[in-house]
């Protein structure tokens, strides 16, 4: 498994790709919410900020292009979320069907199973 953590636009390419992949949005709980987080990082300009809160309405609306939607507000909760999200995927019967094949090879024919 890999995790990469992309905006939408990378996901969009990786969609693109045809790869067999699985994308989780990551949705902070409100505007307010979001602007307190960015700000307090403190990692960007006033004018950086700015625009990635301008721009923050529109990269929400790309949700429903996404597999699952997983809401960013209690850190232990979010994770344990994740997790599941990656083992359900893992469990996915296309991607068990050679563990599916090994098994029933195990099993005698139909008409001789007694």
């Amino acid at each position: 498994d890999v995790i990469l953590e992309i905006d939408v636009q990378g996901a969009a390419s990786v969609r693109g790709t045809g790869l067999d992949s699985v994308s989780v949005f990551i949705i902070p709980p409100s505007f307010e919410v979001l602007r307190g987080r960015l700000g307090g990082r403190s990692t960007e300009s006033a004018e950086a900020l700015a625009l990635r809160l301008n721009n923050s309405r529109a990269e929400v609306e790309q949700y429903r292009e996404f597999d699952y939607v997983l809401l960013n507000d209690e850190l232990e909760r979010a994770a344990a979320q994740l997790a599941a999200i990656v083992y359900a995927e893992r469990a996915r019967r296309e991607r068990q069907e050679p563990l599916a094949q090994r098994v029933l090879a195990t099993f005698p024919p139909a008409s001789r199973a007694l």
